[in-house]
């Protein structure tokens, strides 16, 4: 049997336009087939539609996780200026930038505003996500799925 023929077959029938709602529903319910190749690339397996709330779960952790990264590294690096004596310079410079004296900077405020400028960009960023995924979703529908080759699947 060709490739090109299993790939036909795993497809799922798209609904006609004189399909009742209860048959069309039932389509969507059919879980995706996979078909094994003799090629030795493993088991193929359609991708006909990715979950939008587990993609929005994993990329607000993802996110979190990358805004608590970038806090670390800005305290520790926040902390190496201090201890080196770049801050009071930074501060100096600052000073003659503005032509005031009385402009310091805080770390905790930095801080606090930094945690606050994340926060925004972790709830912007998994949103962002979740509608990638969904025009993804509805690219997927109108080529009817992509195909994933599984390497030391074994074949039902």
């Amino acid at each position: 049997m060709s490739p090109e023929s299993t790939s036909a077959q795993s497809r799922r029938p798209r609904p006609s336009v004189g399909t009742s709602n209860r048959a069309a529903s039932s389509l969507k319910k059919k879980p995706t087939r996979a078909t094994t190749r003799s090629s030795g690339k493993g088991q193929a397996v359609f991708i006909t539609e990715v979950g939008a709330t587990s993609i929005f779960r994993i990329s607000v952790l993802f996110y979190t996780f990358l805004m608590l990264t970038f806090l670390v590294a800005g305290v520790i690096l926040w902390f190496l200026l201090g201890t080196s004596g770049y801050e009071a310079k930074l501060n100096h410079l600052i000073d003659s930038l503005l032509g005031s004296s009385t402009y310091h900077l805080i770390g905790l405020e930095i801080f606090i505003a930094a945690t606050a400028l994340g926060v925004v960009w972790v709830v912007i960023s998994a949103a962002l996500t979740t509608v990638a995924v969904k025009m993804f979703n509805l690219a997927i529908d109108l080529v009817g799925g992509f195909k994933i080759y599984l390497k030391g699947a074994r074949a039902d």
